[in-house]
């Protein structure tokens, strides 16, 4: 793996502050007067590292999406049946939600009125039938519950995700993500599990 420049790994700081900031204040709302304050930097030395704040948004959500691919394209990959697969997809999916809930935050409440909002959306969308074609193979299989259309099940898993990640602040709750994780995760594999199998 390449080592990160000093540039990039300045980027990816300002990145962690400004997911968070967008979060707490919400992407419209926040201004590079809020990011250079949060980061310590003025506003010159922001736009040394980046052009835009929708610069910074496309770099926030393309690490955790990269991620995402990749842990859903091993899982997809792996030498099991396909409902073990489809419960390594969901525990990749679960982990990286909780590793960085402010940027999955942003990846699912994304709204198309930039290019950047357009592009991941579309990114997202093409998780989203990833994991589908797992579910239909599981389906396939009789390892998940064959009574929901895939993308459809799909959706409801990721709207799972979603609202934990709307409330879930692992800094501030008594609440260990992993074990949030193993909740999470086992809630939704017995939700999918056919009725029969339960």
């Amino acid at each position: 793996m390449t080592e990160p420049t000093a540039t990039t790994a300045r980027l990816d700081d300002i990145a962690d502050t400004a997911a968070r900031l967008f979060l707490d204040k919400g992407y419209d709302a926040a201004s590079m007067a809020d990011l250079a304050a949060a980061t310590g930097l003025g506003k010159s030395s922001l736009y040394h590292h980046l052009s835009s704040k929708d610069q910074l948004l496309a770099h926030i959500c393309g690490r955790t999406l990269d991620e995402l691919r990749g842990g859903l394209d091993t899982a997809a990959s792996r030498p099991e049946p396909a409902g073990a697969r489809l419960a390594a997809a969901l525990d990749h999916t679960i982990r990286i939600a909780l590793g960085d809930v402010a940027a999955s935050n942003l990846i699912l409440t994304m709204k198309p009125n930039s290019e950047t909002g357009r592009e991941v959306l579309r990114e997202r969308r093409q998780v989203e039938r990833a994991l589908a074609d797992m579910v239909a193979a599981a389906q396939r299989e009789g390892a998940a519950r064959a009574d929901v259309e895939p993308l459809l099940l799909t959706r409801l898993v990721m709207g799972t995700i979603h609202g934990l990640v709307a409330w879930y602040r692992p800094e501030s709750s008594d609440v260990q993500p992993e074990t949030v994780r193993d909740a999470v995760l086992a809630l939704l594999l017995a939700a999918i599990r056919p009725e029969d199998a339960a």
